[in-house]
């Protein structure tokens, strides 16, 4: 199946990449016909102008056309879009661009028709193939389009990619596959870690696209951010001293956690809502600022300034390998604090411990006499 997503995603790539050679090859054949033509659309591979030029590919056949025909034809093909100023501003172009005919000019007229056809089929290809993606994905089971930002496109290049998901244990293998997570360059005890160049990496431009548009914010005065999440999260790594890039790349390692979690347990991505994020680690949360006040100051107080080295590792192998996105904020708001009790029964446990040892030392244990 996986190998039948990655045929279909190259297969439409191809297309998509012919239908941009085809514009660039229509653009080159226009220029030399319609020196004005970039002011007769928006866009010169739009419904109205593939029409446009597919009848009227050079100026010499607008000779017998009025402007009140040319604006019917084009309300037709526009589906009643263009208006007779439209029509009438395109024959006035015309008339200033002068002569254009030169030798040969029914062959120069057949390459315009021709690439418009052959634009217009390459679109119905790329819609066929997208369609057949659809019913692929539809037998997968996964749900990765309810995610804000996720097509079907991006959702097949990331099945493709990354093949079956149980062939990685953790979300940290899969950001290791994608070169996502750093590498430690050390010599002679020191070093640092930087960010990888290895792994694969179409999935790793996959995942570098997905993140720029998560931080994406909209222009003009209403400045709405597309996924405020995501925004607030970069925006703090920004706070932190970390650069631009680094800061994208924090957005893209946690896009693969949410990706692994969606796709090892076929769950649907949903975002959470204030009082989830401030209930843990998951969605940025301060475990050590959320201690209960019923503990006693000294332990609060040690708790807060202690980082356990290992709860990392905890969290991702637990949190994310056994339970999706959507559940690790509820486990987190009611299952955080007895975690923290754990640790602090732990830690009694721990000093007794030391307190036995030291004892049998200097041999005042209570057992032994």
């Amino acid at each position: 199946m996986y190998w039948t997503i990655g045929q279909l995603v190259a297969r439409r790539n191809a297309l998509v990449k012919h239908a941009a050679s085809l514009k660039n090859q229509l653009h080159q054949q226009l220029s030399y016909h319609y020196p004005s033509y970039k002011k007769f659309f928006c866009d010169i591979d739009g419904k109205a102008a593939l029409a446009f030029w597919e009848k009227y590919p050079a100026p010499h056949h607008l000779e017998s056309v009025g402007a009140e025909e040319l604006a019917a034809y084009l309300r037709k093909a526009s589906h009643n879009t263009c208006s007779n100023r439209k029509a009438e501003e395109i024959m006035e172009m015309v008339k200033k661009d002068g002569e254009t005919k030169r030798n040969y000019q029914s062959s120069r007229d057949f390459l315009v028709v021709n690439m418009v056809q052959d634009m217009k089929r390459s679109r119905e290809l790329i819609k066929q193939t997208e369609e057949q993606l659809r019913q692929v994905l539809a037998e997968t089971d996964f749900k990765l389009q309810s995610m804000d930002g996720i097509s079907t496109v991006t959702a097949a290049e990331l099945i493709a990619e990354i093949g079956d998901i149980r062939r990685f244990s953790n979300a940290d293998k899969l950001a290791r596959f994608a070169g996502i997570a750093p590498v430690r360059f050390s010599s002679g005890g020191k070093g640092k870690d930087q960010a990888s160049g290895q792994g694969n990496r179409v999935l790793n431009t996959i995942f570098h696209n997905l993140a720029v548009q998560q931080i994406q914010v909209a222009k003009g005065d209403s400045k709405r951010q597309r996924n405020p999440i995501f925004y607030e999260y970069y925006q703090r790594k920004l706070a932190e001293g970390k650069t631009k890039k680094q800061a994208l790349i924090c957005v893209m390692r946690r896009l693969v956690n949410i990706i692994y979690s969606m796709m090892k347990n076929k769950t649907e991505y949903r975002a959470a809502n204030q009082t989830e994020r401030q209930a843990g680690w998951y969605n940025g949360g301060n475990w050590k600022n959320q201690l209960p006040p019923s503990l006693f100051p000294s332990l609060r107080l040690q708790l807060r300034g202690f980082e356990y080295g290992s709860l990392c590792s905890w969290k991702s192998t637990i949190l994310h390998n056994y339970m999706d996105s959507t559940q690790i904020s509820g486990f987190l708001s009611i299952g955080g604090n007895l975690y923290l009790y754990f640790m602090i029964v732990r830690l009694v446990l721990e000093v007794m411990l030391i307190w036995m040892v030291i004892m049998l030392v200097v041999g005042n244990f209570p057992m032994l006499n």
